[in-house]
C-alpha cells in the first residue's frame, strides 16, 4: 500500500504559529509532530509515502525530511489549497498509483501502541474494502476527540457495532485499490468525489470493516497547544524513565532493514551526543552483542573522515 499524510493547516488554536511555520513541524518533545505519522505507517510496513500540505509549506518538509532518504522511505511532498485535497489527489495520480490501495492519515494525530501496529499491519496486509479504526474510550474523556453523528452512521451502518457509546473514530483509513475507480464513478454520476462520498460508496457495497485498538494504545489529536504540551511531557516521561522512544524513524527503519549498517551509522552522527544520539548507538550494539562499543566508535570514526 502507500501511504498519504493530510498536513494541511487549519485554524485551530494553535493557528497564530501557522502564520510563520506549518502546525505539522512544530516539535512535540524531541520530534516534529509530523513524524509521528510517518512512524505510524512505516510500523505497518507501508515505505511509500505522500504529504499532502497547504501551499507554501512544502520547503518545510523538504528541509525537514529529505524526501525519507535518512529513513529508508520513499516520501514526496504535494502542496495544495483543496479543501478536498486527498480524494483531488487521488484523481489526479495514474491508476497504478492507487491500484495497490492507499493507508491515509490526519497529520496532527499521534497515535502509537501494540493494538495499534497490528491493526493497521492487518488492514494493509488484506488490502480488502476499507478500514475504519476505533478506540476505547472513556465518555468522560471524550474532548479529547469527538464522534459525530455522521461517523456513528458509517459505523452503524456498517453493521460492525450497534453504537460507539465508549468508542471514537479515529483519523485513520485504509482504502483498497478500487479507490480511484470509485471516486471516478462518482464523479460520472454528477456527485462530488469527497470523503464522505466516497466511504458511503464503500458501505453501500459492504466493503467495511471496523478495527478497534486495544485500551491502553496511546491516540490524541493535536490541535491546540494544551494537547501538544500534556502529549509531550507524556512522550518526554516515556523516553526518561523507560528508555522508549517514540517517532523513532531511524531505528523503525534500521529494525526493519530499510537501511544499511553504514547509512544508519550516518544518521546516528547528525545527532552527536543527545540522549536520542546514545538511543540509537545502543541499538547497533544490539543488533550484534559482540560488536563492541570501541568498534562502533572506530566505524563512526571512519565515517566521519570519509
Amino acid at each position: 500500500m502507500r501511504g498519504i499524510i493530510i498536513a494541511q493547516d487549519s485554524k485551530t488554536e494553535n493557528f497564530h504559529n501557522s502564520g510563520a511555520f506549518s502546525h505539522f513541524v512544530t516539535p512535540v518533545y524531541d520530534k516534529p509532530l509530523i513524524f509521528f505519522a510517518i512512524a505510524t505507517l512505516m510500523k505497518a510496513g507501508v515505505k511509500d509515502l505522500t504529504i499532502i500540505c497547504s501551499e507554501l509549506r512544502g520547503r518545510e518538509f523538504e528541509a525537514l525530511l529529505n524526501e525519507g532518504a535518512g529513513f529508508g522511505v520513499e516520501l514526496r511532498i504535494h502542496e495544495t489549497s483543496s479543501k478536498t485535497a486527498f480524494t483531488d489527489f487521488i484523481l489526479s495520480e495514474e491508476d497504478e498509483f492507487s491500484a495497490q490501495g492507499i493507508v491515509a492519515l490526519n497529520g496532527h494525530e499521534v497515535m502509537f501502541g501494540d493494538g495499534i501496529e497490528a491493526a493497521l499491519a492487518k488492514a494493509v496486509d488484506s488490502n480488502d474494502g476499507m478500514t475504519l479504526f476505533t478506540q476505547p474510550i472513556a465518555a468522560s474523556e471524550l474532548n479529547l476527540g469527538t464522534t459525530s453523528g455522521k461517523q456513528q452512521s458509517f459505523a452503524k451502518l456498517a453493521n460492525q457495532r450497534s453504537a460507539l457509546n465508549d468508542d471514537v473514530l479515529i483519523q485513520a483509513y485504509c482504502f483498497d485499490g478500487t479507490i480511484r475507480q470509485r471516486l471516478k464513478s462518482l464523479e460520472e454520476d454528477g456527485e462530488e468525489p469527497s470523503m464522505s462520498t466516497l466511504k458511503s460508496s464503500y458501505l453501500h457495497t459492504n466493503s467495511v470493516e471496523l478495527a478497534t485498538w486495544k485500551r491502553g494504545d496511546f491516540w490524541r489529536a493535536l490541535t491546540c497547544h494544551e494537547s501538544i504540551f500534556e502529549t509531550a511531557s507524556f512522550i518526554r516521561n516515556l523516553a526518561n524513565h523507560q528508555n522508549l522512544h517514540t517517532a523513532n524513524l531511524e531505528a523503525i527503519a534500521w529494525e526493519a532493514g530499510w537501511l544499511a549498517r553504514k547509512d544508519f551509522q550516518e544518521q546516528i552522527l547528525k545527532y552527536g551526543s543527545s540522549n536520542y544520539g546514545h538511543y540509537l548507538r545502543s541499538l547497533l550494539q544490539e543488533e550484534n552483542a559482540t560488536y563492541s562499543a570501541t568498534q562502533i566508535e572506530n566505524d563512526f570514526s571512519s565515517i566521519e573522515e570519509a
